[in-house]
């Protein structure tokens, strides 16, 4: 098989190598990853969403010649991070009710 071509000029089999789609539609305009423009947008509102559309969204960018790689990525680490900032809220959240109810049943009242 030639290196450019894309079928066997024999068997008729296709080229692994072109899984790639082009990146402009009919009317000439780029087309979008919309998985990664959803997940950059829910990562600021419901993170594990955003996380998910963001890992869809990064290999979808594979097959666009990557296009929404970028707001895949930053989709990816602003969900990573809210995920992170709300563990460490729910933790001191939690670490405040234990130690207001230590508190108040240590039985020294003033």
């Amino acid at each position: 098989m030639e290196k450019d071509a894309t079928f066997c000029a024999n068997c008729g089999s296709s080229n692994e190598a072109v899984t790639k789609v082009e990146t402009t539609d009919n009317n000439g305009g780029q087309v979008s990853n919309g998985m990664a423009t959803a997940g950059f947008v829910l990562s600021f509102f419901v993170p594990v969403l955003g996380l998910i559309f963001s890992i869809i969204g990064l290999n979808k960018a594979k097959y666009l010649n990557g296009a929404g790689k970028g707001l895949a990525k930053a989709g990816l680490i602003l969900s990573i991070i809210w995920m992170v900032l709300e563990v460490i809220a729910i933790i001191i959240y939690y670490v405040v009710i234990i130690a207001a109810a230590a508190g108040i049943s240590s039985g020294y009242y003033y």
